[in-house]
Parts: C-alpha cells; sequence; structure tokens
C-alpha cells in the first residue's frame, strides 16, 4: 500500500481532489494521485506520520514521464529554388481623376463613411461620417486643394 505523504506547493494554485491548493500551502496526498504536470512544483517533505525531528527515509521522489523518443536520424537536403517573379499590376480606382480626397465605406460599419486621402491612402477624419457628410468635406477639401 501507497504511503501519504506531506508536500507543499511552491509555485501556482491547483485542485486536487476538489481541493485548491494555494502557493506556500502544505497537504498530505498519495504522491500517484498528483498531476504529473505539477511534480515539479512541489517540494516533498516527509511521509505522514512522522515528526518533524524524525529523518525521513531517503525515498526518490518518482517523477511520472512519457517514454523518451526513439532517436530519429536527420537528413538535410540544400535545395535552391528561384524566387518567384513578381508582377505589378495597375489596379483600377474608382475616382475622378485630380481628386484627393474620396470617400469610402467604413470597415464593418454600414452607413459609415471616411473621407480618404488618396496619396497616403489613411482617413483625414477623426470620427466616422454619415454618407453625406463624407461627400460634403471631401468637396470642401478637393475644392480648396491646388494639386
Amino acid at each position: 500500500m501507497e504511503q501519504k505523504w506531506l508536500f507543499r506547493n511552491l509555485v501556482g494554485v491547483f485542485y486536487l481532489d476538489q481541493k485548491r491548493i494555494k502557493v506556500g500551502e502544505e497537504f498530505e496526498a498519495l504522491p500517484s494521485r498528483i498531476p504529473a504536470s505539477f511534480m515539479d512544483t512541489l517540494e516533498k517533505i516527509r511521509p505522514v506520520g512522522l515528526s518533524p525531528e524524525d529523518p525521513p527515509e531517503e525515498v526518490p521522489m518518482v517523477r511520472r514521464t512519457k517514454p523518451a523518443p526513439a532517436p530519429v536520424e536527420v537528413v538535410v537536403e540544400e535545395v535552391l529554388q528561384e524566387s518567384p517573379q513578381v508582377e505589378e499590376v495597375a489596379v483600377p480606382v474608382d475616382e475622378p481623376q485630380g481628386l484627393r480626397y474620396i470617400v469610402s465605406p467604413r470597415d464593418g460599419a454600414k452607413g459609415w463613411y471616411n473621407v480618404v486621402d488618396s496619396t497616403t491612402g489613411k482617413a483625414v477624419n477623426y470620427r466616422a461620417l454619415r454618407e453625406s457628410e463624407a461627400h460634403s468635406v471631401a468637396k470642401e477639401l478637393n475644392d480648396g486643394n491646388t494639386n
């Protein structure tokens, strides 16, 4: 029959038999009942029933681990590949020629629009605008624009 041991939790919090074990807390448990993932975070103090003055038996702490994987031979081959050619494609833009500021729908917001600077692609308005308001702002910016 397996003997209970007194353990101290050094790091983290975990549940053992529906009880919460906090950091620094000492608890009694069978070593086989402790999850393998927490065995490294525990200090094994002494078997239950021995006083702190009694020298504990030298019992090695058993870690339940997976068996080591079989060695695998790795073969590295050098493969030379040509980098793919990147083609530049002209994308048609639905904006009249000469306009710097255009109205574009705001991402994910139906009925809301941004006024976008066509040279940088960034929105010039701080908050979302309704369509009529966005068109009037874009018109004012384009009329005052000499580019």
